[in-house]
């Protein structure tokens, strides 16, 4: 099973500046989940806030649409458009059927060799944009919401894109080298393209931390509102486009649970301040809440936390916990109660004020349906709170 929790939406600076909180500059009022203050919540019930599954979204399990962990690029009007592998899918929702599936895998012009990212955008009539990977040769190609070739640019020095709201694009290099058994963020060139892709010009970005295992915070780049976002340890960052530098948005931790991530030197280091300090997995958020994910204690022994946070007051309204079962190698995520079954949700993006997508991955609903052939579920929750 992949690792779930990587995906995440994110809010416009807009309407972070309606929320009040704690600030980690101290200059500038940023939102802040006081996560110290409400670390050990002695009843539950007491929280104001409680989950409700709204909708069970089944994609279709067929030769052109079977998932391990897809890529939830966009769902709305009754459509939900899904990427993994070669092919772009796209489902009627919440239903799950099939209505079109594409994939342009080979050696043409018009066709990608592996597609490891893959966006839809539904302006001008929906475009898929993939970034096509061939023996280290980045191209950009493009088809119309129907699989119709467009367009390809070459470009040797985009690994991740992020598309904003005038049709223009951010392309970021997230490259990396080993040093000592970690892999240390190199510089990263951040370039500004118009939606026909020209250059509109470039910044680069300073290594900012160590990173165990390659994990990158350029990895993954979601937009809202044409804004940019991604995280760094404790903080949730906007790019500033007229900077050409990431900004504070959220602070996601903040006291004594909080650990500077980027001075461990070596694995030993690493394994005390997991005693004692936090990590907070890749949050899921938006203007009104933000859903974090964090373990707590040392392997074999730790907990999973699911907290939700309102962001105008920073008070926690919503927690679940799960201790690891004997001998269970993957911490399991948030549990939900659907047909009867507790299955392991992670969030991945908010869809409205107070609703977010959750993904059950193919592995566990083949162990509850008792079939192979079974795609991934992704659950519509809603998020209720009286407060």
């Amino acid at each position: 099973m992949k690792v779930l929790y990587f995906s995440f939406i994110t809010l416009s600076l807009s309407l972070l500046t309606a929320c009040t909180g704690g600030s980690s500059t101290g200059s500038d009022k940023i939102p802040a989940l006081r996560i110290e203050e409400f670390f050990d919540v002695p009843e539950l019930d007491e929280l104001s806030g409680k989950i409700r599954v709204v909708n069970v979204f089944r994609p279709e399990f067929t030769d052109s649409s079977m998932f391990d962990s897809p890529q939830i690029l966009h769902i709305a009007d009754g459509k939900a458009y899904l990427h993994e592998g070669k092919y772009m899918t796209t489902f009627s929702y919440p239903d799950g059927k099939l209505l079109s599936a594409f994939n342009h895998y080979g050696a043409g012009p018009e066709d990608y060799q592996y597609s490891y990212y893959a966006y839809y955008t539904p302006e001008a009539g929906g475009t898929w944009t993939v970034l096509n990977v061939n023996i280290g040769v980045y191209k950009i190609m493009q088809y119309d919401a129907d699989g119709r070739f467009r367009r390809s640019v070459t470009n040797d020095t985009v690994e991740v894109l992020a598309p904003l709201s005038d049709g223009g694009w951010l392309g970021f290099n997230p490259s990396y080298s080993l040093n000592g058994g970690f892999h240390k963020v190199r510089d990263k060139v951040i370039t500004h393209y118009s939606p026909d892709w020209k250059d509109l010009g470039s910044t680069t970005l300073k290594s900012r931390r160590w990173s165990v295992g390659a994990t990158d915070i350029m990895d993954f780049l979601p937009v809202y509102d044409g804004q940019v976002y991604t995280t760094d340890a404790d903080t949730v960052l906007r790019f500033d486009l007229k900077a050409g530098e990431f900004v504070p948005a959220i602070a996601l931790l903040e006291g004594k649970y909080f650990f500077d991530w980027s001075t461990p030197t070596d694995t030993k280091e690493i394994s005390a301040a997991e005693a004692d300090h936090l990590s907070p997995l890749r949050p899921v958020f938006n203007s009104r809440y933000a859903f974090i994910t964090y373990y707590w204690g040392p392997w074999p022994d730790n907990i999973t936390r699911s907290d939700v946070y309102d962001l105008s007051t920073g008070r926690l309204v919503f927690r679940k916990e799960l201790p690891r079962k004997e001998n269970e190698m993957l911490t399991r995520g948030l549990p939900v109660e659907v047909d009867g079954h507790t299955l392991s949700a992670w969030p991945v993006k908010f869809v409205t004020d107070d609703h977010f997508f959750a993904l059950v991955s193919a592995e566990e609903m083949s162990t509850v349906t008792g079939t192979d052939n079974v795609n991934p579920v992704i659950l519509e929750i809603a998020i209720e709170s009286d407060k």
